[in-house]
């Protein structure tokens, strides 16, 4: 049984034992929590984001004092099956942390129970779920903590919304899988699709690939969905689908460099060197865009180099940067521009990032070389290269 608030609409969840209050992408996908189909790492935290810091946050800190005496009521009222009494209760905490946030209780992996909290979506609200779990008390027998939903076995997915069944063997799926982005675009059909009203289908297909997939893959890997008003003539079913996806995500990897080539506005060639296999997901917290401009000795007044010097040069200074920003930060691409280089790396405002480059230039006297930093929680910086 399931019980939504702050639907656009009532959504039917088939599996019992699992209760949920959702926000705009209301849950409608039920299972006991598996592993997930791909190998997903934990969202990279910088030193200065540590459950520490997080736990500094005063509604996150509070809903952690508040879940001390309620842990044991929540279970024993999921014990006795009358959880529902304590959806009000719940609100009214995962509110106090952000009132977008969606919840989730029901079976755990390795223990008793679970709680996930979801940002339906939402790339700034992950990050306050993912400071949420970082604060988290550790995982026990009775209790165990998401900030994202899980994978779902799929014989046990259930689909319903607006009060159409939408049984997940009925689905085909038409995926591109995209090299040059790190990405799966893919159309979904399914023959009852068109009895849900026309504003929440897409919102169905996601809440599927939700349960098959989990959360954060889906923010990771997921380019372009699309609904299909007819049947697909390339359509796979679902557990194919999920074989293909499986077994490309892993030949992708999570380092996985492009060179793509194009033209600047004024003519300039850009060849640039794109990580596509770095996810936000994967990185969370590190919230800042940090562009390095290399202009090598064209800014110093020095003689004109050759090609093949100014490319070592570009690159024994691209190597120094990345020393100093180590693990504190990303590399998300560099652009040559003709004899000029940009260095686009990710790392966390509130971290040792900005103050330690611009502390190393000060003391190699600049060499020629720019910093601009700007907050970038969504990586906005990547829809150049998508």
């Amino acid at each position: 049984m399931a019980i939504t608030h702050r639907a656009v609409t009532a959504f039917a969840f088939a599996t019992v034992g699992l209760l949920s209050a959702c926000g705009p992408r209301d849950s409608a996908l039920t299972a006991p929590p598996t592993a997930p189909p791909h190998p997903t790492a934990p969202a990279t935290l910088p030193a200065s984001a540590t459950p520490t810091a997080a736990a500094n946050d005063p509604a996150i800190a509070a809903f952690w004092q508040w879940w001390q005496t309620a842990a044991p009521r929540v279970a024993q009222a999921i014990d006795a099956r009358r959880s529902a009494d304590l959806v009000a209760e719940i609100n009214s905490q995962v509110d106090k942390v952000h009132p977008d946030l969606a919840w989730e209780l029901g079976p755990g992996m390795t223990a008793k129970n679970s709680l996930t909290l979801s940002a339906e979506g939402d790339p700034e609200l992950r990050v306050v779920a993912e400071r949420w779990l970082t604060a988290a008390p550790p995982a026990d027998a009775n209790w165990q903590y998401f900030a994202a939903r899980q994978a779902q076995p799929l014989g046990r997915l259930t689909l319903q919304m607006d009060e159409v069944d939408l049984p997940p063997n009925g689905f085909a799926i038409a995926a591109i899988f995209d090299d040059s982005h790190g990405l799966v675009h893919l159309k979904a059909y399914h023959p009852n699709l068109h009895l849900v009203s026309e504003k929440h289908r897409l919102h169905a297909v996601f809440l599927l690939l939700d349960g098959l997939l989990g959360e954060d893959n889906v923010e990771r890997w997921l380019g372009g969905v699309e609904i299909a008003p007819q049947p697909l003539a390339d359509g796979v079913p679902l557990a194919e689908f999920l074989q293909r996806f499986t077994l490309w995500t892993a030949l992708i990897g999570r380092d996985h460099v492009v060179v793509l080539r194009s033209t600047s506005l004024t003519g300039t060639p850009v060849v640039a060197t794109v990580n596509v296999g770095v996810k936000r997901v994967d990185h969370l917290l590190l919230d800042q865009h940090v562009k390095v401009t290399l202009d090598g000795p064209s800014a110093l007044g020095g003689p004109p180099l050759s090609a093949a010097d100014l490319e070592t040069l570009l690159d024994k200074q691209q190597a120094a940067i990345l020393a100093v920003v180590g693990s504190d930060a990303v590399f998300i691409a560099s652009e040559q521009l003709g004899r000029q280089r940009l260095l686009h790396l990710h790392a966390a405002a509130s971290g040792p990032v900005e103050g330690r480059l611009r502390n190393w230039l000060k003391a190699h006297g600049g060499q020629g070389i720019g910093l601009s930093f700007a907050a970038d929680p969504r990586w906005e910086v990547l829809q150049k290269w998508r």
